[in-house]
């Protein structure tokens, strides 16, 4: 052997020694992937893309605007919406209200017209007819006659149906087909706020964006993802302990975390939950041998992430043994 060889194995000896010096015969190690709330944020809506507030790497805060699309159709439209539904309220004011007093008067003072002007026709008519009768008068004259006193009996019963049409009030039908009409008219305008409101993009909850997928100008489709946001001040690991190493774990307990591409780096965590019940083997094993092969996954969160600990690096979790139960 070498003097560079004998160096080395002796630095290695030395090394695994310090690391089993760490570790109580009794403590439980098992190991896992660091895993982390993460949301990739998805578009709604679809159109051009005006503003994009994020960067990757920055932190956004829950409920901030991250992306938003354009949106001046959408107002042109609220607004002509809008229109419309205040003139479908309008006309069923109006309508509610009923005729005003003077449109009852001169609905009343056309009826007095119409009237004497019926009599007047009357009195012409039985003229002609006396007259026709001793030949003073043309069959053409007394026709005349005859026709301008239908033609005044029409335009009074005319204003005499609308007088009443005006005492009456509206009908029923027509005030609820005026309010069908504003009910959509509200609609209307509700969903194009709805769709306005989907321009704005929004971050899911506090975190620190990951990935980014969207830039000024793009024209996206509803279900465009827009980027990765990520919850790095939460991070929990997975691991599966045999039911022989489940003994000495309980919720609560605390543990350390070593993730094992930065040696010597250790972050405090405690146990989450304890699945109860197996996973990867049937319940019903019979043999002590076979349940020892039962694995449970037991999360554990860990306390104060360190630099060193990122989502989707490989750690190992170590439960302590209670030093009351020696």
């Amino acid at each position: 052997m070498t003097a560079g060889a004998r160096v080395l194995a002796l630095a290695l000896a030395t090394l695994a020694a310090a690391c089993a010096s760490r570790l109580d015969p009794g403590d439980v190690v098992g190991r896992g992937t660091v895993e982390a709330r993460e949301v990739t944020v998805r578009s709604e809506a679809g159109g051009r893309v005006v503003a994009v507030r994020f960067e990757e790497g920055k932190r956004v805060s829950e409920g901030e605007e991250i992306v938003r699309l354009d949106r001046d159709e959408l107002d042109a439209r609220a607004r002509v919406a809008e229109a419309s539904r205040d003139a479908v309220l309008a006309r069923l004011a109006l309508l509610r209200d009923g005729a005003r007093p003077q449109e009852a008067a001169e609905s009343r003072s056309a009826v007095d017209k119409a009237r004497a002007a019926l009599k007047r026709a009357e009195d012409a008519r039985q003229r002609a007819t006396q007259l026709f009768a001793v030949g003073s008068m043309s069959e053409e004259k007394r026709q005349e006659a005859e026709a301008s006193a239908r033609i005044a009996r029409d335009e009074l019963a005319a204003v005499e149906q609308r007088l009443s049409l005006v005492l009456a009030g509206p009908r029923e039908h027509e005030v609820q087909g005026l309010e069908a009409n504003l009910r959509e008219a509200e609609a209307q305008v509700n969903l194009l706020g709805v769709q306005a409101a989907r321009t704005s993009i929004k971050a899911p909850f506090a975190g620190t964006v990951t990935r980014k997928s969207v830039e000024v100008g793009e024209v996206i489709t509803p279900g465009t993802s827009l980027c990765t946001v990520t919850d790095l001040g939460d991070l929990r690991v997975k691991v599966y302990l045999s039911e022989q190493q489940l003994a000495g774990v309980s919720v609560d307990q605390a543990v350390t975390i070593r993730p094992e591409a930065a040696a010597g780096k250790t972050a405090a965590g405690r146990v989450l939950s304890i699945a109860s019940a197996a996973e990867f083997l049937p319940r019903d094993v019979e043999t002590p041998e076979d349940r020892a092969f039962q694995v449970f996954a037991v999360k554990v969160a860990v306390g104060e992430p360190i630099p060193e600990i990122k989502p989707g690096m490989n750690v190992a979790v170590t439960f302590a043994r209670d030093k009351q139960g020696t």
